[in-house]
């Protein structure tokens, strides 16, 4: 008897009346999550796998896996579209299995089995799930196929993004989405996952998408012009379609697209992103898009670029600013596109992203009451030389702009006619020398006198040290002498206690022989003859 007939089954379906007097089938059990079984829909094709088991269970211990018997059914539909699984059955033991052994388990393969293979965890999931069984997969070509009818009673308005984003595996906060998606019709954007996901809309407008069947979720999917999200089933279901999507993976992930159809959003300017989303809902009230944001950031970052960020209240952010080009010789920097609702409090302007000499010669701002020029003041400028030429010796230039009460609302464009003197170390070094060698020059003249005082001082002090040091050696050698005298003045002390306790010992002595006389006979007897001779002494 093997495990697999003592787990009771919840559930089990046939892709049609004849598959259940079908009696070859090749099993293959997994125990989830719901995106890693798309995931291994290549691996069981390759297998000729047509019996897929699905086990319903939790391992929270194993980055939260789980798989309730609802998802697994959901799922049946999609597995069903695949046409090489003819059946499914849902069984429920609460424990995985992929450090079973698929003899004494009772299935023909265990689709959980990378898990305990110990393969590089950066590995794409969708080939992970194909290491075990040596198997080459082609994760570029789609691997989910289905009637991509549109799901017209559910979806009406054309074109269309689905979005879905979760708590887990993320880079990018609720701000970046929102500046995405600002001025996105709402009718245009559908939002997947289950309930928990949708606190991740936060300000997104949009609607959510509703199903009983992962199948439609797929048509759903198959007939969106754009897909943003993060990785999940949603995501996996798009990457097997091969949709066009964009991905947000956090630093450590092992899914992300593996064909030209889907770009990785850390890599895309967030202006890029936006122009990618209203390109695919065929709007054209999006602002004109400057060719240096559609580069990817990596070689963006590599470019001399000035920088505009915008204060509508609630500070100054990477995400809402605007970029431009620096280019030899250009003075005028156009900026445009600022959010026509929202009072534009303040701008931050930074020249370049290095070392630099800028001059600013004026910021002009329009708006719906009209033109205006402004002045740009230095945040922290290393030197300014004169109200509007300014070196920074740092790589965060910075100026700041203020926005008049009456210039606030409407901003329609900010212009700044701005010089670049100089950008990098080795130019701003070569365009400052000039200005500075009198000031380095007395400067330096000024520490070679420091420099003899110090040298005059340090011999004063060597001298007094000397004088220290032989005074050291007087006091050492008046100190010995002393302890030579105490230590002879200790003996005489000595004697003279031993002559002191000898001279009590022979008072003593004559005490005793006194009081021996005066208590003798003899001494009695003549007592009158003494006091006679007193008297005749006297």
């Amino acid at each position: 008897m093997t495990i697999l007939k003592a787990i009771p089954i919840v559930s089990e379906y046939f892709a049609s009346d004849d598959d259940r007097n079908a009696d070859s089938w090749r099993s293959g059990l997994h125990s989830g999550n719901i995106g890693d079984i798309v995931y291994a829909l290549p691996t069981c094709r390759m297998l000729d796998v047509n019996h897929l088991i699905l086990n319903v269970c939790a391992d929270p211990g194993f980055g939260g896996r789980v798989l309730t018997d609802q998802a697994a059914k959901a799922l049946v539909p999609l597995l069903f579209a695949q046409k090489f699984v003819r059946r499914v059955t849902i069984i429920k033991s609460g424990v995985p299995w992929e450090f079973a052994n698929p003899a004494d388990l009772g299935v023909d393969y265990i689709l959980d089995s990378f898990r305990a293979s110990f393969t590089n965890p950066r590995l794409h999931l969708v080939y992970a799930h194909a290491t075990p069984f040596n198997l080459m997969i082609d994760g570029a070509r789609p691997w989910i196929t289905i009637d991509a009818a549109p799901i017209t009673d559910k979806v009406k308005q054309q074109p269309y993004i689905v979005v879905g984003l979760t708590n887990r595996y993320r880079r990018f906060d609720h701000a970046y989405y929102e500046y995405i998606f600002r001025d996105v019709p709402a009718d245009r954007v559908f939002f997947v996952g289950v309930g928990s996901d949708q606190i991740e809309r936060r300000n997104i407008g949009g609607t959510v998408f509703q199903t009983e069947s992962f199948l439609d979720l797929a048509k759903l999917l198959a007939n969106s012009a754009l897909f943003i999200g993060n990785p999940s089933f949603a995501y996996a279901m798009a990457e097997g379609l091969k949709v066009n999507r964009l991905v947000e993976v956090p630093e450590e992930n092992n899914v992300y697209p593996l064909d030209g159809t889907g770009s990785l959003i850390h890599m895309t300017s967030p202006e890029a992103v936006r122009a990618r989303v209203f390109e695919a809902l065929q709007l054209e009230d999006h602002s004109r898009i400057s060719w240096e944001n559609a580069l990817p950031a990596q070689m963006l970052a590599n470019m001399p670029s000035t920088q505009l960020y915008f204060d509508s209240g609630s500070g100054f952010n990477e995400i809402e600013s605007l970029r431009r080009s620096v280019i030899r010789g250009a003075r005028r920097y156009v900026f445009g596109g600022f959010p026509q609702n929202e009072a534009i409090l303040a701008f931050r302007f930074d020249p370049v992203d290095d070392h630099t000499i800028v001059r600013i010669n004026k910021v002009c701002v329009t708006s719906e009451a009209g033109e205006l020029v402004l002045n740009a003041t230095p945040l922290n400028a290393t030197y300014v030389f004169d109200a509007a030429e300014c070196c920074f010796t740092h790589n965060d230039p910075q100026f700041i702009v203020h926005v008049p009460a009456e210039h606030q609302v409407g901003l329609k464009n900010v212009i700044v006619d701005m010089e670049t003197l100089a950008i990098g170390a080795t130019e701003v070094i070569n365009r400052l020398y000039p200005r500075q060698f009198e000031q380095l020059t007395e400067e330096l003249s000024q520490l070679a006198t420091t420099k003899i005082e110090m040298i005059q001082q340090y011999g004063h002090l060597l001298s007094e040290r000397d004088q220290l040091v032989n005074d050291q050696g007087k006091t050492t050698m008046e100190f010995q002498h002393l302890l030579a005298r105490l230590d002879s003045l200790t003996i005489e002390r000595e004697q003279l206690r031993s002559e002191r306790d000898h001279l009590l010992i022979e008072r003593d002595q004559l005490f005793a022989e006194r009081n021996t006389i005066l208590k003798s006979r003899s001494w009695r007897v003549t007592a009158p003859l003494r006091r006679f001779l007193r008297m005749f002494a006297a």
